[in-house]
């Protein structure tokens, strides 16, 4: 197109053929300008992201897991600001689905971002170290376990007692595992879960009177 038109400039006079030219370039500027602002296909915003990110997290509150992971596939897959929530959230609807093998694999990827002050990098080590202790998988326990302990003592969240105790009583360690229980902040979302296991480890080691009074 742009040789056509050459070929019709030499046709016309000077002065008028520059005038076209000049036009035909700023033209050509404008089309440049306005193809860099069309979106792109398969291009997502950020507002996009965190539009979709909100509302697989409704899905998942309300318990709709399969929906929830459907949406969260191709966010967790997009590096970005959202990418570590996005993770997270579609190996914890994995992981309320049963599939932990496959939940496995998406915590593992949280924590690979090495986002060490990230909202989702304990939560995903504390799935894992659950996810190990379920499979007996002991290196893989303590591999998380050691990550955690690296996390300053001010930044780490309530769990971890907990989930350290859970893993000493998978070991058989009772006295160790009652020791963390006891150490499970009072009032935590874990604190009940900590008096289970801490009765548990009682009937373990055969004192039943301290399990029922735990359990009464």
């Amino acid at each position: 197109m742009r040789r056509v038109l050459a070929l019709l400039l030499l046709s016309i006079p000077t002065s008028a053929s520059a005038d076209v030219e000049a036009k035909l370039t700023l033209y050509e500027t404008e089309a440049r300008q306005i193809a860099q602002t069309l979106p792109r296909p398969n291009d997502v915003s950020s507002t996009q992201q965190e539009r979709r990110l909100v509302d697989a997290q409704v899905a998942f509150s309300l318990g709709d897991y399969d929906q929830a992971a459907l949406m969260l596939f191709e966010l967790a897959s997009r590096p970005g600001a959202e990418q570590e929530t996005a993770l997270y959230y579609l190996g914890e609807s994995l992981f309320q689905k049963g599939d932990k093998g496959a939940a496995r694999t998406y915590y593992a990827q949280a924590v690979a971002l090495n986002n060490y002050a990230g909202r989702m990098y304990q939560p995903s080590l504390i799935r894992l170290v659950e996810i190990a202790i379920d499979q007996g998988d002991t290196a893989e326990a303590e591999a998380h376990l050691a990550l955690l302990d690296r996390v300053a003592p001010g930044a780490r969240v309530p769990q971890i007692p907990y989930v350290k105790g859970k893993y000493a009583y998978s070991q058989g360690k009772f006295d160790e595992a009652l020791q963390l229980f006891a150490d499970t902040p009072k009032g935590s979302h874990f604190e009940l879960q900590a008096l289970f296991y801490s009765g548990a480890a009682h009937v373990a080691k055969k004192d039943l009177a301290k399990a029922t009074e735990i359990y009464t």
